[in-house]
């Protein structure tokens, strides 16, 4: 006699055995990775920053080998950041800017593509470093503490060799900074009465100030309005102004200013220098993203007793 269960377990389809045999691989990948394969994989990137000499073999280690991490652990990712307000706010002001591809005066497939790709990377970046800081914090506690003092060596080491084998490029590096307002006040003309949507990603980000031509704006808030207008500005806003009160009521509530200060540090940082936001694996990730996402991280679990806490000290 054939039960209902029976019928039902008969009915069932098999997998073939060399499809079973990849979800199978898959998943033991998968394992691995949340075990701590993506924490070692994670620690190597960073590593990258600092011992890496060139930015293409970095922006190389990245796509290769942990972007598909990322891409195994999008289940995870999705359930983590269900309902994240940062979250939705980053990833609305990447979408925008994405779109503005579509109003750009000469749109070019390739650079079209990198510049997606380039998106998706910074994002994905800030997803993972998000999600290793709640679900892994004793080792990514080891790794922030172990990296900050390798960055001050490494930093204090290259600043000597270099400004010392070459002394000129110090005063260089000043007089390019006072050529900053001059290149500010040239929005009008970036922008090109766009101001509404901008002149879309991956305009033309030369600027022509004091008889020079500059690479780009040195400012990422005026570089978004040649981009995407004010409403990319306000959604780029948007975002910065929802991880402010994030950061500052864990400063009020669990005594921790260090996330208050990162994101102060990179809403002044990005008003100082760099243009793009969405770029590939550079130090803007650092410097902007990765503040970003560590308040992200910790904010919805501020009242889990179980949270590493940074009490600053009086």
């Amino acid at each position: 006699m054939i039960t209902p269960d029976s019928r039902s377990v008969v009915d069932l389809p098999a997998l073939p055995r060399d499809l079973s045999l990849r979800i199978m691989d898959l998943n033991k990948l998968r394992r691995y990775l949340l075990a701590r394969g993506i924490v070692r994989i994670y620690t190597l990137f960073m590593a990258g920053y600092f011992l890496l000499p060139m930015a293409t073999g970095h922006r190389r280690l990245y796509f290769i080998l942990v972007l598909p991490g990322v891409l195994l652990l999008w289940q995870d990712l999705k359930n983590f950041y269900r309902g994240n307000t940062l979250f939705l706010c980053m990833t609305a002001y990447a979408a925008y800017m994405l779109a503005s591809l579509a109003w750009i005066e000469s749109f070019s497939t390739l650079p079209a593509l990198v510049a997606i790709a380039m998106a998706l990377a910074a994002l994905s970046f800030s997803a993972r470093s998000d999600f290793l800081w709640i679900q892994y914090p004793q080792r990514m506690d080891r790794l922030a503490h172990r990296s900050a003092w390798v960055a001050a060596a490494v930093a204090c080491l290259s600043v000597l060799v270099w400004y010392l084998g070459n002394p000129k490029e110090w005063w260089h590096r000043l007089g390019e900074f006072s050529f900053r307002p001059g290149i500010w006040g040239d929005l009008p003309n970036s922008v090109q009465n766009r101001w509404v949507f901008g002149r879309g990603l991956l305009s033309n980000t030369e600027i022509f100030a004091y008889d020079k031509v500059f690479p780009h704006a040195h400012n990422s808030y005026l570089a978004t309005v040649r981009d995407g207008g004010l409403a990319g500005l306000l959604l780029l806003l948007l975002t910065l102004g929802v991880a402010l009160v994030w950061a500052t009521r864990l400063a009020r509530e669990r005594g921790e200013r260090i996330y208050l200060a990162m994101i102060l540090y990179a809403m002044t940082c990005i008003a100082m220098g760099h243009d793009r936001l969405l770029t590939g694996p550079r130090e803007i990730w650092l410097f902007f993203w990765l503040p970003i996402a560590q308040t992200i991280a910790v904010y919805p679990h501020r009242q889990d007793p179980g949270l590493l806490c940074y009490r600053s000290h009086h």
